[in-house]
C-alpha cells in the first residue's frame, strides 16, 4: 500500500505519483458530465440546464472537501516520512472529526438555503425546481465526498495515489450506467441522475475507507513485526528478532500446541460426524430433510457470543449435577468416576466439534445431491455390500466436499476466539485467547509477529479452499460440456 517516494529517479517517481492524481481530477468531473449528458439526452433540455446550473454550487462543496484532502495529505505525509506513526494517527483522526463537523455545517446550510443559493446565481424559474431537487440530493451525499477525499489524502500521504484512482474510476464509469438505468428503466427524471451520483459516490467512499481502516492496519501490523525496535510507531530497521523471541516464549508455544491439537481433533471428528450426518439427510425425504437442514444452518447464522455463552451455561449446568451422579455411581463398585469436573481442554474440544459439524454438512450436502443415486444401486446389483458401495462409490463422489468441509472446519477452529473464550475455562488457552491476554497489557512487536503468522495461516487455508472450489467448478463445467 505505502510507497517510498524517496528512492528511484525523481522524475519517474513524480510522474508515477502525479498521473493517478490527474486522472482522479478528471474522473471527479465525470460525475457531472455524465449527469448532464444523460439529463440532456434522455430527459429534457430543462433537465440539462438544471443539472448544469447546480454544478456551480456543487463545485464550492467539492473545494471544501478537496481542502480537507490536501490538509490531511500534507501533515500526515510529514509524520509518515518521520516514522512518527502516533502523530500520523492523531492527524488522521483529527481530520476525520474536523471534516465531519465541516460537512455537517455545509449540509445544514445547503439544505436550508438551497433555493437562496440558486437565486444568487440567477437560476431561471422554469428550472428552479429541478435544480433545487438535484442540489438537495447532492448535498445529502456530501459525507461521501468529504470522507472519500480524506481517505484519498491518507493514501497520498502513504505514497499511494493509484488505489483511490481505481476506486474513483470504477465509481465514475458505473455512474454513467446507473444514470441511464434510473432514467430509462425506472422512469426517473433529474432525481434519477442525482441519486445515481449519490450511490456511486457512496460506493467509492466506502471502498476507500474500508481499504484504509481495514487493510492498512493489517499491512502496518505485518511491517512492524519485522521492526528491530520495540515500538509499533517508529521503524528502527529490519529484523527477525521478534519471531525468534516468539518461538522461545513457552506460554505462546503452549497455546499454539493447544490450538493445533484442538483444531486437528475437532476437524477429524467433525468431518466424520458431519459426513455421516449429510448422508443421513440425503437419504431422508425432502419434507423431513428441509426442516433439519434449517436447524443445521442456525448455528452458522447465530452470533458467536450467543453460542459461546449458551455452551458455557450448558457445561456449568452439567458439571453441577455431575458430582451427585458420580458419587452414586462410585457406590456400585464397578469403577470410579471423578467427582469434580471443570471446563478445560475437553469442553473446548466439544465446543469446536459442535460448531464445525454444520460447516461440514453444508460442504458435503451439495456433492451428495450432485451424485447419481443409481450408482449405488448399480454397485449393489453387481454384488457389492452397502459398505463396499459406500467405500467405492459414495466416498469418491463426495470426496471434494469432504476435503472442503475439513479445510473450512480447520480454518474456523484455528481462527475462533469468542466460543473458545467461554468454553476453555482457566486450564486451557488457544492462540487467539493468548494474543487477547497479551494485548490487555501492551501491544508489542511480538504480538505483531504471532498475529502475522496467524493471519498468513488463515489466508493460505482460505486460498486453498477457494482454489479447490474453483477447480471443482471448472471440472464440473467441463464434464457438463462433454455430455
Amino acid at each position: 500500500m505505502n510507497q517510498d517516494l524517496t528512492t528511484g529517479k525523481p522524475s519517474r517517481v513524480l510522474w508515477k505519483f502525479c498521473l493517478p492524481l490527474f486522472g482522479s481530477i478528471i474522473f471527479q468531473q465525470l460525475y457531472n458530465i455524465a449527469d448532464s449528458f444523460v439529463a440532456g439526452k434522455f430527459i429534457s433540455e430543462n433537465a440539462l440546464a438544471a443539472v448544469g446550473n447546480s454544478y456551480e454550487i456543487t463545485l464550492i462543496f467539492i473545494a471544501f472537501a478537496f481542502g480537507c484532502n490536501i490538509g490531511c495529505s500534507v501533515v500526515a505525509a510529514q509524520f509518515f516520512g518521520a516514522k512518527d506513526l502516533r502523530s500520523m494517527k492523531t492527524t488522521i483522526y483529527t481530520t476525520l472529526i474536523a471534516s465531519a463537523g465541516l460537512c455537517a455545517v455545509l449540509m445544514l446550510v445547503g439544505l436550508l438555503l438551497s433555493r437562496q443559493l440558486l437565486g444568487l446565481i440567477n437560476t431561471p424559474d422554469e428550472i428552479m425546481k429541478d435544480s433545487q431537487l438535484y442540489l438537495n440530493i447532492y448535498i445529502c451525499g456530501l459525507p461521501f465526498v468529504f470522507f472519500y477525499n480524506v481517505a484519498t489524502g491518507i493514501f497520498s500521504a502513504l505514497g499511494d495515489s493509484k488505489t483511490p484512482f481505481f476506486f474513483l474510476m470504477a465509481s465514475s464509469l458505473s455512474n454513467i450506467a446507473v444514470d441511464i438505468l434510473f432514467v430509462t428503466a425506472f422512469g426517473m427524471g433529474v432525481d434519477g441522475v442525482a441519486w445515481a451520483t449519490f450511490l456511486c459516490q457512496g460506493v467509492s467512499c466506502v471502498l476507500a475507507l474500508v481499504f484504509v481502516f481495514l487493510y492498512a492496519p493489517i499491512v502496518l501490523l505485518i511491517v512492524f513485526s519485522f521492526n528491530s525496535g520495540n515500538s509499533n510507531m517508529v521503524w528502527k530497521g529490519f529484523s527477525l528478532h521478534w519471531y525468534t523471541k516468539l518461538f522461545r516464549n513457552r506460554i505462546i508455544m503452549q497455546s499454539v500446541y493447544t490450538t493445533l491439537l484442538v483444531s486437528l481433533l475437532a476437524t477429524i471428528i467433525a468431518t466424520v460426524a458431519g459426513t455421516f450426518a449429510a448422508i443421513g439427510f440425503y437419504a431422508m425425504r425432502r419434507r423431513v430433510r428441509n426442516p433439519l437442514m434449517t436447524v443445521n444452518n442456525i448455528p452458522m447464522m447465530n452470533a458467536d457470543i450467543v453460542t459461546g455463552v449458551s455452551m458455557c451455561l450448558l457445561f456449568v449446568a452439567f458439571f453441577s449435577g455431575w458430582g451427585s451422579f458420580a458419587s452414586w455411581f462410585n457406590t456400585l463398585g464397578l469403577f470410579r468416576l471423578p467427582t469434580h469436573l471443570t471446563m478445560g481442554f475437553g469442553t473446548l474440544l466439544i465446543a469446536h466439534i459442535t460448531f464445525n459439524i454444520p460447516y461440514v454438512i453444508l460442504s458435503v450436502g451439495p456433492k451428495l445431491r450432485q451424485m447419481d443415486r443409481n450408482l449405488v444401486d448399480a454397485a449393489m446389483d453387481l454384488g457389492c455390500t452397502w459398505m463396499q458401495a459406500f467405500q467405492k462409490v459414495i466416498i469418491p463422489e463426495i470426496k471434494p466436499g469432504i476435503v472442503s468441509g475439513a479445510l473450512t472446519a480447520f480454518t474456523m477452529s484455528i481462527d475462533d476466539f469468542v466460543i473458545s473464550y467461554f468454553t476453555a475455562g482457566s486450564s486451557a488457552s488457544t492462540l487467539a485467547m493468548t494474543i487477547y491476554g497479551m494485548t490487555k497489557k501492551k501491544v508489542t512487536p511480538e504480538i505483531n509477529a504471532i498475529s502475522t503468522l496467524l493471519f498468513v495461516t488463515v489466508l493460505i487455508l482460505l486460498a486453498v479452499i477457494n482454489l479447490r472450489e474453483a477447480r471443482q467448478e471448472r471440472k464440473r463445467i467441463a464434464e457438463a460440456a462433454h455430455k
